[in-house]
């Protein structure tokens, strides 16, 4: 039996350039909101449990960040994150994870990026790092019963498998 854990969290370009621009809008600040997919299309057709499992997001929905100091860290704004997931549920789309911005540190979790997440939950998080001159992009998975972070591959959808 394959592992249902992605391997790959995947952006269309569109998705990707709407990322950059909410980041960078919202400098000096910290930028966050949500990881979506309007459909899944399968990577994997081989029953192989080796084959690659890949999440794409071809959405991004940006949340206010409602942190006392959003400089450093993140937090949503409840009215905007409610009314985003019944969105959610009226579109039929899926939350994939969630995203956030670090204006002058890399791309690495933090110990407070853990905090406010669903006790239970294994979220996919990615992070956006402005802190150089060309923006670095990094995704993971929390694993809560070890209070840790797994890497994931990150990349680009090719053309061919962009969602229609």
């Amino acid at each position: 039996m394959r592992n249902s854990s992605p391997d790959v969290l995947m952006l269309t370009r569109e998705a990707y350039s709407s990322l950059l621009d909410h980041g960078q809008t919202c400098l000096p600040n910290e930028a966050c909101g949500l990881l979506v997919y309007s459909q899944q299309p399968r990577l994997d057709s081989s029953p192989d449990s080796t084959a690659t499992h890949a999440l794409i997001v071809d959405t991004i929905v940006p949340i206010p960040n409602a942190h006392p100091h959003p400089l450093h860290a993140f937090a949503f704004e409840p009215q905007a994150w409610t009314a985003a997931l019944y969105r959610l549920m009226q579109t039929k789309q899926t939350l994939v994870g969630y995203y956030h911005s670090h204006p002058t540190t890399t791309a690495i979790p933090s110990a407070a990026d853990a905090s406010g997440l669903p006790i239970g939950s294994d979220p996919v998080m990615l992070i956006v790092s402005f802190a150089a001159a060309t923006a670095e992009l990094n995704a993971y998975r929390h694993i809560s019963f070890s209070h840790t972070w797994e890497s994931l591959a990150l990349a680009l959808v090719p053309p061919s498998l962009q969602p229609k």
